[in-house]
C-alpha cells in the first residue's frame, strides 16, 4: 500500500513540472540583428552571456544597451529571470520579449515549479528551446 501511495505522489509531483510557452514566434523577415536591453535586476552572472551565445550561434548579431536605445536597432529584446533554492539553485522563471519597431513580435517563457522533478540542470538547456523559437 505504501508503495502505491508513494508512486502516486511521485507521479503527481512529476506532472507539476516545467513548461515552455511560446506566445508568439516572429514571422516575416528573418531577424539578423537584435539589441538586448540589459536587465540589471537579473543577478546571475552567466545568464546574459549564455543568452547572447545562443542567439549568435543561430546567426543573429547582438548588441547590448542599458538605458539608451542603440541607433538603427529595429529589433529589441528584453528579458527577466528568477532563481530559487531547493537543495540547489535552479532557474524557476525566464521570459524573453521581442519587439520590431516598437511592436511586439514574440514572447517566450520558461517556468519550473518548486515540485518539478526536472527543474535542476544547466540554465543553458532550459532557455535553448525558447531562443530556438524566437530566432528560427
Amino acid at each position: 500500500m505504501r508503495l502505491i501511495a508513494t508512486s502516486l505522489l511521485l507521479a503527481a509531483l512529476g506532472a507539476c513540472g516545467t513548461s515552455n510557452t511560446i506566445v508568439d514566434a516572429p514571422t516575416g523577415d528573418r531577424i539578423t540583428k537584435v539589441c538586448i536591453k540589459v536587465n540589471t535586476a537579473v543577478a546571475q552572472e552567466g545568464f546574459l552571456p549564455e543568452v547572447v551565445r545562443q542567439i549568435e550561434a543561430r546567426g543573429v548579431e547582438t548588441a547590448r544597451y542599458v538605458d539608451e536605445v542603440l541607433e538603427a536597432c529595429p529589433v529589441r529584446m528584453s528579458y527577466t529571470a528568477n532563481w530559487k533554492w531547493d537543495l540547489a539553485l535552479f532557474l524557476s522563471y525566464a521570459e524573453f520579449a521581442l519587439t520590431r519597431d516598437g511592436q511586439p513580435v514574440g514572447r517566450a517563457t520558461y517556468t519550473a515549479t518548486q515540485w518539478s522533478s526536472d527543474k535542476f540542470g544547466p540554465t543553458a538547456e532550459k532557455i535553448q528551446p525558447l531562443i530556438a523559437q524566437l530566432f528560427p
